[in-house]
Parts: structure tokens; C-alpha cells; sequence
């Protein structure tokens, strides 16, 4: 289970909104100093995130709360938002290129285009179907 604590901002009903900061572990190191990757990362991390849970622990605002997402559930959704478009690239560009390999790379292109988009509009509908499945519990009050 990948678990991560947030605070309650807002309760309505049986749901809560639970605002966790999206941190890094880049930066920690000796050399982060001087580190590009660091730096990117200081600059990107310690966003607020707000998460819809069902307060199943009857939860406040202000509350401290653990939440938690089964590593299957993370496995699987990273899969279908990021191999299946880059496939569906790879696909489209073999694709076209062999078919039409004498006619250059712009057809190539298109079809890799092609490929990318028809993954990510597959990623967007099963992002839509499964939301529930993928959505993380409330474990407990902190």
C-alpha cells in the first residue's frame, strides 16, 4: 500500500477533500547544489494537491489523515496513462513505415502522431471508466 498523510480542507456529505503537497526526494544529496535536476525539482515540488476520498472515518476539516493507494492499483493506472500512448506512437510510425517506407519521414511522423493520439484518447476513456477503481481510501485519522 503507497500511503501519504494530507490535511482535510472541506466535508460534504460522505466525501472529504484531502490536500497532501507533492514532495521530492531529489535535492538531499551533496551535489544538489549544483544540480540541475535538483533545482527543477525544488521548483516543481511542494505543490498542493487535492484529492476527493469518501470519509469513511468521519472525518473534519483541519483533521490529519493517512491515505492510501494499493501498488497494483498505482502499477496498472501508470501502464494504461503512459505505455499505451507510447506504444500507440511506436505502433503508428512502424505502421506507415512499412507500408510507405520509399516516401520519407513526414508520413512516418503523421503516423506516429497518429498512433499517440489514438493512445491517449484510449488512456482519456479508461481514465474515465475505472476512476472509481483507482481512487484512494481514507485509512485513518492521524
Amino acid at each position: 500500500m503507497i500511503e501519504e498523510s494530507g490535511q482535510v480542507v472541506r466535508v460534504a456529505g460522505e466525501w472529504a477533500w484531502v490536500e497532501t503537497r507533492r514532495g521530492s526526494a531529489c535535492g538531499h544529496c551533496a551535489g544538489s547544489a549544483q544540480c540541475g535536476t535538483a533545482s527543477l525539482s525544488r521548483l516543481f515540488s511542494n505543490r498542493a494537491i487535492t484529492l476527493r476520498v469518501r470519509n469513511t472515518a468521519g472525518v473534519a476539516p483541519g483533521d490529519r489523515v493517512l491515505l492510501g493507494l494499493p501498488e497494483g492499483a498505482f502499477l496498472r493506472g501508470a501502464l494504461a496513462m503512459y505505455a499505451v500512448p507510447l506504444l500507440g506512437l511506436l505502433a503508428g510510425a512502424v505502421a506507415v513505415q512499412g507500408l510507405l517506407a520509399p516516401t520519407g519521414e513526414g508520413p512516418v511522423v503523421l503516423g506516429g502522431t497518429a498512433g499517440l493520439a489514438l493512445g491517449l484518447a484510449w488512456a482519456g476513456r479508461w481514465s474515465h471508466r475505472h476512476a472509481e477503481r483507482y481512487q484512494p481510501t481514507l485509512l485513518r485519522r492521524l
